[in-house]
């Protein structure tokens, strides 16, 4: 069904992405709509229409991209720690199972190779619900034996690290000559990183992070900020554009979103904290762009919050459905999405000795993608979000504070500023509308939503 939203003087038709005039008549509508390429949604409606989620076969996918969790140790108590980590947890990842994995990476890109002519390598995320480079013997170990069996199989390897930054000059070192980019969380200002970030060994973890942050200026590398942002916090957005980008210009961007409403964050988490007038992201988001690009030539900011994911017209928001960045666990199982705090949708195991991938196995994630797809499909920023992170409504079924509604708010308030801001000629947030010519009807005013960097 095609899904029609006024905007202002504007009807927007979602599925072609094109605007035009509210007062045209519905036979220069119909022949619009025939000039223009209709988006088919019939395959994602066939997609969450015949698929229950209970029976999928992870043995028909064959990922190059992955996950390694080393450990669900940390030396820090963040106060919205999705996992509530610890360093009490024993279990940590085998290196043999590690390299099995990356093994099976390996195979998947060399197949690749030959039946699709494709020279893509193989690309690794290390980060956990714990701090990868807690115990560094094991970081080491695991990595230099990655990077040793990409040379020798001649397979190109990215390696990416996310980081609490708790770390000595050697170790920064062995990153910054290592790994391809770095994430590394600070939240924004000294005072506000140690009133978050903390344990009794690092009372001032911030002064630690930060000289990790500067130490990888040396290096020809991408460098993230990562910052998670309490109501409390958020009029201080301003100070911490400052002083991140006066002290770090050689930032590649600066990342930010609201704890998620899990482990250490779901329990101290009020209701009235995601109420609008308390907590209007969406608001402070829109002033601190402005302020940034006024005062700084570097203005890379990423807000995760709107759950931009690609372009447009995703069957899911995430990669669930498709293993296309399976993440394997300290106890050698793999699952699609390691954020899941529990009801993991486990889709095999790695042994000492080779990969199990599973031939049925449910995913609770994509159960919830199909749930909010009937839910969402006509909203006006479905085309974008794709219904959202499932993740998130699914922690709200177990919590008694809810966050999902208040998140679906900021995400169309987002998309109703950007509609309204390049339908008057501006680019907002790499949007912007380029006008569609009709044959015999020049003067009508069509307009097609576009990306730049896009071709579509």
């Amino acid at each position: 069904m095609q899904s029609i939203h006024k905007v202002g003087n504007y009807m927007f038709d979602s599925e072609r992405l094109i605007f035009y005039r509210s007062n045209l008549d519905s036979k220069m509508i119909e022949h619009i709509n025939d000039c223009n390429m209709k988006y088919d949604r019939t395959k994602i409606d066939y997609f969450f229409e015949n698929n229950d989620f209970c029976n999928l076969n992870a043995k028909k996918k064959f990922p190059t991209h992955g996950v390694i969790c080393l450990t669900n140790n940390c030396q820090l108590r963040c106060n919205y720690c999705n996992h509530s980590s610890v360093e009490s947890d024993n279990c940590n990842l085998s290196p043999d199972k590690a390299i099995v994995f990356v093994k099976f990476l390996i195979k998947n890109s060399l197949m690749k190779k030959v039946v699709a002519e494709s020279n893509k390598g193989i690309k690794l995320v290390f980060t956990g619900g714990g701090e990868p480079t807690y115990d560094w013997s094991l970081f080491v170990n695991v990595v230099t034996s990655v990077v040793d069996l990409c040379n020798r199989n001649n397979v190109e390897l990215e390696l990416t690290l996310s980081t609490n930054g708790i770390l000595n000059d050697s170790q920064r070192d062995f990153i910054g000559k290592t790994f391809h980019e770095v994430m590394i969380s600070f939240d924004g200002l000294p005072h506000i990183h140690d009133k978050n970030r903390f344990s009794e060994k690092y009372k001032n973890a911030s002064a630690i992070t930060e000289k990790t942050i500067e130490y990888m200026r040396k290096f020809n590398i991408s460098v993230h900020l990562r910052t998670t942002l309490w109501q409390e916090d958020l009029k201080y957005l301003n100070d911490m554009a400052n002083y991140i980008y006066s002290k770090y210009d050689f930032i590649d961007s600066w990342i930010m979103f609201p704890p998620y409403n899990r482990g250490r964050a779901a329990k101290i988490s009020k209701q009235d904290h995601y109420e609008e007038n308390e907590y209007n992201y969406f608001e402070y988001h829109l002033k601190l762009v402005k302020f940034i690009e006024e005062n700084f030539e570097n203005n890379k900011i990423v807000a995760l919050l709107y759950g931009i994911n690609s372009h447009v017209y995703n069957e899911s928001f995430c990669g669930s459905h498709s293993i296309s960045n399976p993440a394997l666990l300290p106890n050698g199982d793999i699952t699609t999405c390691m954020d899941l705090s529990k009801d993991l949708p486990i889709i095999g195991y790695v042994s000492d000795a080779s990969v199990e991938m599973s031939e049925d196995y449910c995913d609770s994630i994509m159960k919830m993608s199909k749930i909010k797809y009937y839910e969402c499909k006509d909203c006006i920023a479905y085309p974008f979000c794709t219904g959202g992170c499932p993740i998130k409504f699914i922690a709200d079924l177990d919590n008694e504070v809810k966050t999902s509604s208040w998140e679906c708010k900021m995400i169309t308030n987002y998309w109703e500023h950007v509609f309204s801001r390049i339908l008057e000629g501006e680019i907002c947030f790499d949007w912007y509308t380029e006008k569609i010519v009709l044959p015999q009807h020049e003067n009508i005013h069509v307009y097609k939503m576009k990306k730049v960097g896009t071709t579509d």
